[in-house]
């Protein structure tokens, strides 16, 4: 018995084979499927379909940024709406007094820009950010009104910030969510690592918004 230990015993000790293909001195054998290389492992794929987050993310740009391509349009003159003349007017009853027809084709511009590229889900920081900026200028234009609707005495209904503070709201959780990956972005830095541009938007947006209303009012 001694003889077979001294001949066997040390050698199979030296030379267990693991899953990985080496050998461990002195350590029993793990079950293959608890003990791989983590090298091994496939790396998850950048443009992998993640079902529930990707279709809420769509959703919500094609909400947002359809919203703001229709309200541009219609300032444009489209569905019988106002013209940029008649937007600079009202502008101006709101208390713009500078350049009122110029800042009447950059909103209509930004609305109708920033809502198609956030349909398609293309350079998504930049059209949040603008539509954000569009809509903290309405939110802080409106804000004597009040978050609901105000009917005045002649019927004439003044509409509050509700709708431009939840447009605003949604555009600002794009900028930190990314477009998601059904989108033009789908390879870029900024869908893979929205924070930083979402910061980045934030400021632009916030720097173009105060820029409006100190020059423009």
């Amino acid at each position: 018995m001694s003889t077979f230990d001294d001949r066997y015993g040390q050698d199979a000790t030296q030379a267990i084979p693991t899953p990985g293909g080496r050998r461990h001195s002195g350590e029993p054998p793990s079950h293959p499927l608890n003990d791989y290389d983590a090298e091994e492992v496939e790396p998850e794929s950048e443009t992998r379909w993640h079902g529930g987050l990707d279709l809420g993310l769509l959703i919500l740009r094609v909400a947002v940024g359809g919203t703001a391509l229709l309200h541009g349009l219609y300032r444009f003159g489209v569905f019988n709406g106002p013209g940029i003349d008649g937007v600079a007017d009202g502008l101006a009853e709101l208390g713009f007094t500078q350049q009122t027809t110029l800042l009447a084709w950059l909103l209509t511009a930004g609305e109708v820009g920033g809502g198609g590229l956030l349909i398609v889900g293309m350079f998504t920081p930049v059209a949040a950010a603008a539509i954000l900026a569009i809509t903290a200028v309405a939110v802080f234009v409106n804000r004597a009104i009040g978050y609901f609707p105000v009917v005045q005495e002649d019927g004439a209904q003044l509409p509050g910030y509700a709708f431009p503070l939840m447009t605003g709201a949604a555009a600002l959780a794009l900028l930190f969510t990314g477009p998601g990956r059904v989108a033009i972005d789908v390879a870029t830095t900024w869908r893979r690592k929205p924070v930083p541009f979402g910061i980045v938007g934030v400021l632009l947006a916030a720097g173009a918004a105060v820029a409006v209303l100190v020059l423009a009012r």
